[in-house]
């Protein structure tokens, strides 16, 4: 995943039998707290038992005809699974969002920062370097969880 410019991309072993999906999840932290709210996101994953192959964090964000990334309390982190086909890639992101997305997690205010800036968090994906879909905030996804209830 070279979404964010580093240079280089890793290769991440298939080790996995029959059809593997490539998952990309990029995940953004408005605001203060972006690098503390991306280490309290892969705490969440961890919690979940879904931990991804590859994780790239970035402190600070490029806004679009900026030469470079800014440092300006934003966090962007870019998570990549390898998915088997009997497993599901729609089966998997809605847990990553799921997981991601829940806010009674509970975290130490003076250790992990604080939720009303971990719910500034912004996701989107794409399934085998396809297209990224339209990003969505915590807002729109608990909007979303209402309109299915």
């Amino acid at each position: 995943m070279n979404k964010y410019n580093l240079g280089h991309e890793w290769e991440v072993g298939r080790s996995m039998n029959g059809k593997v999906d490539t998952v990309d999840i990029s995940v953004f932290f408005r605001g203060l707290g972006g690098p503390t709210d991306c280490a309290v996101a892969i705490a969440k994953l961890a919690k979940a038992r879904l931990m991804p192959k590859q994780v790239v964090m970035v402190e600070g964000c490029q806004f679009v005809g900026e030469e470079k990334i800014t440092p300006s309390g934003e966090g962007d982190m870019g998570l990549r699974y390898l998915v088997n086909e009997k497993y599901g890639s729609q089966k998997l992101i809605n847990e990553v969002y799921e997981a991601l997305m829940d806010l009674t997690y509970e975290i130490d205010d003076e250790t992990c920062g604080h939720m009303d800036q971990y719910s500034k968090i912004q996701m989107n994906h794409r399934i085998n370097n396809g297209d990224w879909n339209k990003c969505i905030d915590y807002w729109e996804y608990t909007e979303q969880l209402k309109e299915t209830a």
